[in-house]
């Protein structure tokens, strides 16, 4: 079985797509199908994730690692790194780890310096309740197994993780262009928190009204437009 798993589709220049915690490629497809197939698009199931038969890591630095390699052994050119929430740190990572694989940073929704947030309990339904905007979308996640983790310790560990990591130990290593965006209801992160991360890394923020947490998801076309916008400049 291989240790990696990933989808890419088109050609050009790479760009790709990391999830949060207790996600997996699957939160992308959207944003694959929509966006321009001038791009080399690669969304990846990080280790222990969906379709990766790796073990969990025991660090958020292990995640960039093994995204480096990735980039190393199935991309080779530079890239675009785009990272949703935990992803955001990945991106993070792999940004310093090996700034000359990665051409800029896109964040979404992502509080990289900030106090992560308590969630309480893990259940489904409490999950699909905070990740969504739209009552609609709330709905029809609690009914499919799709947005999330079906093993719910999948997304506990990576939270117990990511309150361990220490984004600012790198912080002054940090010289990639970065661009941020976000949905402006989440329900997981404030708005100021969200910012906050953007402030210390100078990234250019970019809204999404009527999006939650996973914006992506919610306003897919929406994002696709300023995901083009950014890739393009």
């Amino acid at each position: 079985m291989p240790d990696k798993y990933f989808v890419e589709r088109g050609r050009g220049k790479p760009v790709v797509f990391v999830h949060g915690a207790g996600g997996s490629h699957i939160n992308w497809l959207l944003v694959l199908k929509l966006l321009s197939d001038d791009y080399r698009k690669i969304a990846l199931d990080l280790p222990g994730h969906y379709k990766n038969p790796m073990p969990l890591p025991e660090t958020i630095e292990d995640y960039g690692l093994f995204l480096v390699n990735f980039l190393k052994e199935h991309v080779g050119d530079s890239a675009v790194l785009v990272g949703h929430s935990m992803g955001g740190s990945v991106v993070y990572l792999a940004s310093i780890f090996a700034p000359g694989m990665v051409d800029k940073i896109v964040l979404v929704n992502s509080a990289i310096f900030s106090k992560k947030e308590r969630f309480g309990k893990l259940t489904k339904e409490r999950i699909c309740e905070r990740l969504f905007h739209s009552e609609k979308l709330i709905e029809d996640c609690k009914r499919r197994n799709v947005q999330i983790a079906e093993d719910l310790s999948i997304p506990e560990h990576d939270l117990d993780i990511l309150k361990k990591f220490d984004p600012y130990r790198y912080v002054e290593k940090f010289d990639t262009p970065c661009h941020h965006i976000m949905g402006r209801n989440d329900r997981v992160i404030p708005l100021s928190s969200l910012i906050h991360t953007s402030s210390i890394l100078g990234c250019s923020n970019h809204y999404i009204d009527e999006a939650g947490h996973m914006p992506m998801i919610e306003k897919p076309r929406e994002f696709v437009d300023i995901l083009e916008e950014l890739l393009s400049s």
